[in-house]
């Protein structure tokens, strides 16, 4: 009986390793096994979100096209990992298409597309509301369930603007143009947040 948990305590010092800084891990956790993202699907996910000289809106198209037909659950699952590992960092360009991305994901399936882009119905019925409402905190979240500082500045203003409808006033631009351009307004989409939730 000592002998076994002995066994299990090294098997699980074995599995310790570091998370590295890139996106190894998401390749490296991937499966060709139908249920979940191929090694292809991953490469290709890291390699978007690298584009960070890409308007947004291409990014996404690009996105769209690859991931077409495939379980946007799955595609969205894989994003939120990906944020979750990029937003202790400073790899701001990086998040704000992470989040455009998880914010398009819907798009990949002909059920859930929108119909009419834009405007607020577009984001009520997004599988993963609830993730962007965190991220500004909203009061209609109970409890916060991040684990790490939510973001400020031009992200911020990118999340307010997708929970208002009004991602037209930056889909066009490149995450290094968002950087550059500095914090979008936020006074009107944060009065528009908290008057429609």
């Amino acid at each position: 009986m000592w002998m076994s948990s002995k066994k299990k305590v090294q098997k699980k010092k074995g599995k310790a390793k570091d998370v590295p800084d890139d996106f190894d891990d998401l390749v490296e956790n991937a499966n060709d096994d139908g249920c979940g993202l191929s090694r292809k699907y991953a490469t290709d996910i890291i390699r978007l979100i690298k584009c960070h000289s890409k308007p947004l809106n291409k990014i996404a198209a690009e996105f769209v096209e690859i991931f077409k037909e495939r379980c946007s659950l799955v595609v969205g699952m894989a994003l939120l990992a990906i944020y979750d590992d990029l937003a202790p960092t400073d790899d701001i360009a990086s998040k704000i298409i992470t989040v455009y991305l998880i914010y398009r994901v819907r798009d990949i399936e002909v059920g859930l597309r929108r119909r009419n882009p834009g405007g607020i119905e577009d984001i009520l019925g997004h599988p993963f509301m609830s993730f962007f409402l965190n991220l500004v905190e909203s009061k209609v979240v109970d409890d916060i369930c991040v684990t790490y500082p939510l973001p400020i500045g031009i992200e911020r203003s990118i999340v307010l603007r997708i929970l208002n409808g009004k991602t037209s006033e930056f889909a066009n631009m490149s995450a290094i143009d968002l950087l550059a351009g500095g914090s979008l307004n936020d006074y009107t989409s944060t009065f528009l947040l908290y008057g429609l939730f």
